[in-house]
């Protein structure tokens, strides 16, 4: 009796040695499908709190077996380790997890694994049911999964070994859960792309009024057509994957969404996605997209103002060249008086001064009727100094009174503080300048606005009392607007906050788009559509109104040159009148003094 019981309990075990070995090997087979679908690098065995409770209600399998069977590093965890797998750190991972069976504890136990994988909750996720296990259970899980974003998720049961089914879930149009029979030699997809088919489910996005990457074009009921690049591009994907586009409290949100306040617009469920464009950081629990687009954070300035034209004459020659124009006067005038002290002359230093000043203007001077040939030279000299100043300045003169010079150009921050120009900045922006450079603004008169709109005001307007900073798409449309001005009102510098920064689309956390996003953004560079949507912005804004072509500045004409515009010289002329005037009575009232006593 006791050699027959010995020998019951062998077969028994040896029977659970080979479902433990066919269920490994299923497993197995299972997940090496899986990895061809979408290639996986590291595993994640997520084990129960109870490991005979876990055990007892699954057939039993080797997880040492399953690594060695994949050749894949596995990372086996408890599922209450305190610890994050940071997404940026480890993306392409698939997760192994037995369930007990019992509701509030396997939710516990996937609560806690989402709190592992952080943003890395839609990786692939394997659960593993016992035989026993109702379908409403697996419903219930799967739900509960789906519904923490975790839709990557198969679940299968102790019968799996017999009839190869397995469950995955739906999300549109609504939730349900299908039974999925395992081909091994097929090509079949295990993990379906839950966004591909939306069935018009509504994909909530948040824009703003003043957005200037993405308008509304048209709406019409429940239907609506957005311009701007970045309308284009969730349009197209709208209707690449069958989804209504709706915009939740679109008339409340009227003002530019800043970084900080993504936070509020996403996590809490509200949106799907911001229609704009944001620089990513790995430090928060936002996720990005890849980047869509690169852009420049510049500063555009008012174009300088026109010299006026009585300021011509000033303008002729700069400090360096008159500096020089007179140091060449004072060595000819010197070198000439020296011919006279060599000769042993008489030598009037003042009508020598005289006789080489006249020669540079231009005029007539006296000369000896007999000089040395020394001096000849240097008369011959200066009456060329004179032909060549005298041609310079008139040909620049004229030039003057053709295209009329401009004042100094703002080139640098340096250039910016020197001024009294203030920089006219959103309220909203400061964080942003300050993330990329916390001194670049030190010294530089700032006018704070505090509202997008007063700000979109003033920069559409092209209201010339301050200078403000542009994204360069922004700029181009700017551009394009000024080539029907008589004359442009400003210009780009090369004073930037940030060049070629990666700009992203800014989703929920562990957001369901973020493949498919990702796969589109690709697909428009590829197709260079971002271009072509890039050179439909004016039309769209002229259609739109938010673009005018009235130009309120004063129409450049040639003008002749008017009295007015000699009244420099008229007020130098004056004053020296005045000088002789006054030496002249102070001569008559000297000549008429008494003797001295």
């Amino acid at each position: 009796m006791t050699n027959s019981t010995n020998s019951s309990d062998i077969i028994g075990f040896l029977q659970l040695l080979t479902l433990q070995l066919e269920f490994s090997e299923a497993l197995i087979g299972l997940i090496r499908h899986a990895e061809k679908e979408q290639y996986f690098h590291t595993i994640i065995y997520a084990s129960c709190e109870d490991e005979m409770l876990c055990h007892g209600m699954l057939p039993g399998y080797d997880i040492n077996t399953i690594a060695r069977g994949l050749n894949v590093p596995m990372i086996q965890l408890k599922w209450n380790a305190s610890l994050h797998l940071w997404s940026w750190l480890n993306r392409n991972v698939f997760t192994l997890m037995p369930m007990t069976g019992v509701g509030i504890s396997d939710e516990e136990i996937l609560g806690n694994l989402w709190k592992i994988l952080k943003n890395n909750v839609k990786s692939r996720l394997l659960l593993l049911f016992g035989g026993t296990t109702t379908d409403e259970y697996v419903w219930r899980i799967l739900k509960f999964c789906c519904d923490h974003k975790a839709i990557n998720v198969m679940g299968l049961k102790e019968t799996f070994l017999e009839t190869q089914i397995f469950y995955t879930p739906k999300l549109f149009p609504k939730f349900e859960i299908i039974s999925r029979t395992f081909e091994t030699l097929s090509s079949q997809i295990l993990y379906c792309d839950q966004v591909r088919n939306m069935f018009g489910f509504p994909l909530r996005l948040s824009l703003s009024s003043k957005n200037n990457r993405a308008y509304l074009l048209q709406e019409a009921g429940d239907k609506c057509r957005i311009g701007g690049h970045l309308g284009h591009f969730f349009e197209e994907f709208a209707n690449a994957h069958n989804a209504t586009i709706v915009f939740p409290d679109y008339n409340l949100n009227t003002n530019f969404i800043v970084y900080e306040e993504l936070d509020e617009f996403l996590e809490n469920g509200t949106f799907d996605m911001v229609i704009n464009l944001y620089l990513s950081n790995l430090e928060g629990d936002l996720l990005f997209s890849n980047i869509y687009d690169f852009e420049d954070w510049c500063i555009m300035v008012p174009s300088e103002r026109l010299i006026p034209a009585y300021m011509f004459y000033g303008h002729v020659f700069s400090r360096l060249i008159a500096c020089l124009i007179l140091s060449i006067i004072v060595i000819l005038t010197g070198l000439v008086a020296f011919t006279y002290w060599l000769e042993g002359s008489s030598l009037h230093l003042k009508n020598v001064i005289f006789n080489v000043f006249n020669g540079v203007l231009g005029q007539s001077f006296q000369m000896d009727a007999r000089f040395t040939g020394v001096r000849s030279c240097l008369y011959m000299l200066v009456c060329i100094l004179g032909i060549i100043v005298n041609t310079t300045y008139v040909t620049y003169l004229q030039t003057f009174n053709t295209r009329r010079p401009a004042e100094k150009a703002l080139n640098t921050w340096d250039d910016i503080r020197e001024t009294e120009t203030q920089l006219a900045i959103y309220v909203g922006e400061i964080a942003s300048v300050a993330y990329f450079d916390k001194r670049v603004l030190f010294g530089v008169k700032l006018k704070i606005i505090y509202t997008y709109n007063q700000f979109f005001e003033l920069r559409n307007g092209f209201d010339t009392r301050y200078i403000y900073p542009v994204p360069s798409p922004q700029w181009s449309l700017y551009d394009e607007q000024q080539q029907f001005f008589s004359r442009p009102k400003f210009r780009l510098t090369n004073i930037c906050f940030v060049k070629n920064s990666g700009l992203r689309i800014p989703m929920q956390p562990n957001s369901m788009f973020e493949e498919a996003v990702n796969f589109m953004i690709a697909q428009i560079f590829e197709t260079g559509l971002l271009t072509y949507w890039k050179t439909l912005a004016f039309i769209e804004g002229l259609r739109m109104k938010r673009i005018t072509l009235v130009d309120n500045s004063r129409l450049q004409v040639f003008e002749p040159m008017k009295v007015e515009d000699m009244k420099l010289f008229a007020s130098v002329y004056m004053t020296m009148i005045a000088i002789s005037c006054l030496c002249f009575i102070g001569e008559i009232f000297w000549s008429q003094r008494g003797p001295a006593k």
